[in-house]
């Protein structure tokens, strides 16, 4: 796929070309796999294929709302994991003690390494598969803000043969690999980083939902086909209140008692970088910064509008 279509939409690109014929496909599929296990737990039912289509038609009717309500089962998930996990954890100093506390606690509970490993190697998959998507987030963004002016062009250029931003994508990678370093010198110093990127980015939220929702209220927005209708209001204000709540929490040491070398140092280096950021945009940025390309947002634009018709 990546040969036919060497598209940075990736996935989605794919899908469109793809969907018609994969998608009844994969629904037929389910609609028999539902099928078979109803004649194997009642062996006087007999699949019709009248029934095959019902069913095919009713999981696609279920989709829209499985793809809404995976948000809501996932965060029960995630709640009730929490809570089995501190129920389950046992000795607590030697958790406390453990470099991966988590991995310590599946160890107590399964009493068993390998149980225990293989556990914990499931959600390494999970991360590593994480951060491959994570490389290509950075790098499209770093590639994005070099084409608007931001960067410096060099960063911009898309390779001729593999039609990507190779040199964006190698400056996260680059700089990743160079903050990894911090980590053989001071391994304090190293979890400021990380403390301080999880507070760079949450900040980064409050910024857009601000502006969205002061434009919201003065009745500025200009919707698309998917909206949020009343809650639209209520969803961006506690997205605003938890990303600043959170944005506390952030800037808490990691260890007790605090000391110098234990202390987070996340939100002066914080504080530092937007009042440097702040400056260098007053002094000189303002004036040599062109703006957004506007040539690409009519075109992003005028292209969803085409498809919107279509």
């Amino acid at each position: 796929m990546a040969s036919a279509q060497p598209i940075a939409g990736a996935q989605y690109h794919w899908t469109n070309a793809l969907m018609d014929s994969c998608l009844a496909s994969v629904i037929n599929i389910n609609a028999n796999q539902i099928q078979s296990l109803a004649s194997l737990n009642f062996p006087e039912y007999v699949p019709t294929q009248w029934q095959t289509t019902l069913l095919m038609i009713a999981t696609l009717t279920a989709s829209c709302a499985f793809i809404f309500g995976s948000i809501a089962v996932n965060g029960i998930f995630a709640y009730t994991f929490i809570t089995v996990l501190l129920y389950c954890v046992g000795d607590i100093g030697a958790v406390r003690d453990s470099p991966y506390p988590i991995l310590q606690i599946y160890a107590q509970v399964t009493g068993s390494r390998a149980a225990a490993t293989a556990i914990v190697t499931t959600s390494l998959m999970i991360s590593v598969s994480v951060s491959l998507g994570n490389i290509s987030s950075a790098g499209r963004l770093t590639w994005a803000w070099a084409r608007d002016g931001g960067l410096p062009a060099w960063l911009a250029h898309i390779d001729s043969k593999y039609r990507i931003p190779i040199r964006a994508l190698w400056v996260p990678i680059v700089i990743t690999m160079l903050l990894s370093l911090i980590n053989i010198v001071n391994y304090a110093a190293f979890q400021v980083f990380l403390s301080l990127a999880s507070l760079a980015l949450t900040a980064s939220y409050i910024l857009p939902i601000a502006c969205m929702l002061r434009a919201r209220l003065r009745h500025e927005v200009i919707f698309g086909d998917w909206k949020l209708g009343r809650l639209d209001v209520p969803i961006n204000t506690f997205a605003l209140i938890y990303s600043a709540w959170m944005c506390i929490f952030f800037c808490f040491p990691t260890y007790l008692p605090i000391t110098g070398d234990g202390f987070n140092y996340a939100l002066p280096i914080f504080a530092f970088v937007v009042v440097f950021a702040l400056f260098s945009w007053l002094v000189w940025a303002r004036k040599q910064w062109p703006g957004l390309n506007e040539e690409v947002v009519e075109a992003v634009i005028a292209d969803s509008n085409r498809k919107t018709r279509e």
